[in-house]
């Protein structure tokens, strides 16, 4: 069955089975995802939720990337740059026979590398009646411990590495934030009453915001949803999101909204902002009692500070930070 063509979505069940067991183990998916398969931290952020609901995320990441009519074959060329033998063996019989080499060759430098330790130790011990581990000695001898050491990091199975690549994901998004907090999700649950629908000020595209109390202060927290059926658009949501998070930290503006924090990690990430107790301009404009409708001078002062706010993001760069959004729903009628 050696086809050089045969797409990730034609797999056999029990190869691809036994290949998701293994790349989850340790997250070792998360490497293939992200330096060989080129997946920005966002999708592997969303990959990585599919283990809060019992899934594979290995099983997710084949079935978005064949859908892009990648190969068994191209899968197992990333698989030998990462150095990762065991999975090649499970997909080799669905590679051309000359790419089997690739297995032997890896085997051979293996050998030879253990060989090489064995040797040493046998050496060592042929010539210390009572071996012992003098650490002061050990830079003396750094062809076995570096080649040993890249064995490891090129197998990309020890924790150390992906605690190492969580840390530098958290990083570029802690980044991005400065000095906006990042909220536990637990913390926001409870602030929402359990995200009860008595709290719900709204639902959009993006998710649901609900009314809560943080920190003894009104806020109004947007829980990013993830539609059904509908990953690629969630992965979208999710991007501008980041987007959203960084500009609100780097533009700051009477007339835009204050962000106070940000949730990841949690079942859903959410972003926290300052409560407007007037509510939207959209629910506003619906009133219909004469007592409480939107008055014209009113109408105005929304109007200019809209514009306001635009024309600072469309004027504070070399290149105008559009919105792309403008709605009655996304605007503020009135600030405490």
């Amino acid at each position: 069955m050696e086809e050089e063509n045969i797409y990730i979505y034609h797999l056999p069940h029990a190869e691809r089975r036994q290949l998701c067991i293994i790349l989850d183990q340790n997250n070792v998916w998360e490497e293939l995802a992200g330096t060989h398969m080129k997946y920005d931290i966002t999708t592997i952020y969303l990959l990585r939720q599919e283990i809060l609901r019992g899934k594979s995320p290995t099983d997710e990441l084949l079935t978005l990337w064949g859908q892009q009519n990648h190969t068994v074959f191209e899968l197992f060329i990333l698989l030998n740059r990462m150095k990762h033998y065991q999975g090649m063996m499970i997909i080799k019989q669905f590679v051309p026979a000359p790419y089997h080499k690739l297995i032997k060759r890896a085997e051979h430098n293996i050998n030879r590398l253990l060989g090489d330790i064995k040797l040493q130790n046998d050496q060592k011990i042929r010539n210390d009646k009572i071996p012992i581990c003098n650490l002061d000695k050990i830079e003396n001898k750094p062809q076995y411990h570096l080649r040993y050491a890249e064995a490891l990091r090129g197998h990309r199975q020890c924790p150390i590495y992906h605690v190492l690549l969580n840390q530098q994901e958290r990083y570029r998004v802690a980044e991005s934030a400065g000095a906006i907090p990042q909220i536990p999700y637990e913390e926001l649950q409870k602030s929402t009453d359990n995200w009860s629908q008595i709290n719900i000020l709204g639902k959009g595209g993006f998710g649901i915001v609900f009314k809560g109390t943080w920190k003894c202060t009104k806020v109004a927290i947007k829980r990013i949803e993830q539609k059904e059926n509908s990953r690629e658009s969630h992965i979208e949501q999710m991007k501008q999101s980041v987007t959203e998070l960084h500009c609100l930290n780097a533009y700051r503006h009477d007339n835009i909204l204050p962000l106070y924090g940000y949730s990841i990690g949690g079942p859903q990430p959410c972003l926290v902002y300052q409560y407007m107790s007037g509510g939207s301009l959209d629910s506003r404009l619906k009133i219909v009692d004469p007592n409480r409708v939107l008055q014209w001078p009113k109408r105005l002062d929304v109007a200019i500070g809209s514009a306001r706010g635009l024309q600072y993001l469309h004027t504070i760069g070399e290149k105008p930070l559009i919105h792309g959004d403008i709605k009655s729903a996304n605007i503020e009628a009135t600030r405490p």
